[in-house]
């Protein structure tokens, strides 16, 4: 139970992550504006890529503890259950597990979802619907995000803009002064 507890840190280690991208962009030479705009995105892919591990991880768990779920697929299962024949996954190598569960957990929230791996129980099938509407929710969310990005750029720009008319036209009465 205790290990479970570990995602209560789960905010002060994104916000010591944050801390560290500020810093190391900060002393590449890049201005605050610049600064500010690449650590959100760069933060934001941190928070992805974590997202996409939690969800893999929780794909594999309900593929270990569901019968005839997406690891049991395979023509000769040998715990003699009448599983459907789906692609094969070797349960043996961790590492391939754990691509396929991310594989299907990206291209779920994607939107593509290939097929070629889903899931076959009513449990599977109602976690692929949770991540649809997540994946509907992430996708907006992203496109707010980037939008709003793009247009404080403009707002940035615009300012530029009208403190230059400024000094141009203190330029221009101290040029009438002479």
């Amino acid at each position: 139970m205790l290990k479970y507890l570990r995602f209560v840190h789960i905010k002060s280690v994104f916000q010591t992550l944050s801390d560290l991208v500020s810093k190391l962009l900060t002393k590449s030479g890049l201005d605050k504006g610049s600064v500010e705009k690449t650590g959100y995105i760069i933060n934001l892919i941190i928070y992805m890529l974590t997202a996409i591990h939690i969800l893999g991880c929780f794909w594999i768990y309900i593929g270990n503890v569901v019968e005839c779920s997406w690891l049991d697929q395979r023509p000769d299962n040998p715990g003699g259950l009448m599983c459907q024949a789906g692609i094969t996954v070797d349960r043996e190598i961790s590492s391939t597990v754990y691509v396929l569960a991310v594989y299907f957990i990206v291209t779920t929230l994607v939107t593509v979802g290939y097929g070629d791996y889903k899931g076959y129980t009513p449990t599977e099938y109602l976690f692929q619907m949770m991540l649809e509407f997540l994946g509907i929710g992430v996708f907006s969310y992203l496109m707010g995000s980037i939008n709003s990005l793009v247009s404080s750029e403009t707002t940035l720009q615009d300012i530029i803009d009208d403190r230059v008319e400024k000094v141009e036209n203190w330029l221009r009465q101290l040029e009438k002064t002479r």
